[in-house]
């Protein structure tokens, strides 16, 4: 196989999205995986450093929401919230959000041991990328 270019590699990249179900809802919304910058975006909003600069810890405030807003995107795969957006789409049903958050961890290829690891509870290398439908209990 030849050696891609760099534009090749950009305009080939294709993120994968999944049409889910919401019927509490009365349709259905798309979720759209995130680009690399948006998931490292998401993972170090779930880091609160302290003050001192000399620890840090889980924050699980919104880590739902802020996962559902960068991922739901309308049909041209634009975003259909801001991240001004995260507490209004936090304040919706507990159970559809985490429908919709661990569709969007299996989209996004988001494991348990990536969950672990952002809550300073593993000591597993590198995740393999196993996502499962259960969030840990933080998350």
């Amino acid at each position: 196989m030849p050696l891609l270019t760099k534009d090749q590699i950009l305009s080939a990249d294709r993120k994968k999205s999944k049409d889910v179900k919401v019927p509490e809802w009365g349709g259905s919304v798309r979720l759209q995986e995130l680009s690399a910058s948006d998931r490292d975006l998401w993972e170090s909003e779930q880091i609160t450093v302290s003050p001192d600069g000399s620890g840090a810890k889980f924050n699980p405030k919104h880590a739902r929401a802020r996962l559902i807003v960068r991922s739901l995107v309308d049909e041209n795969g634009r975003r259909l919230f801001s991240d001004d957006e995260v507490a209004a789409v936090g304040s919706l049903s507990a159970s559809t959000a985490q429908k919709l958050f661990n569709e969007a961890r299996k989209l996004n290829a988001i494991s348990n041991e990536d969950i672990k690891e952002l809550e300073g509870n593993s000591d597993a290398g590198p995740s393999d990328g196993d996502s499962s439908t259960s969030a840990s209990a933080s998350a």
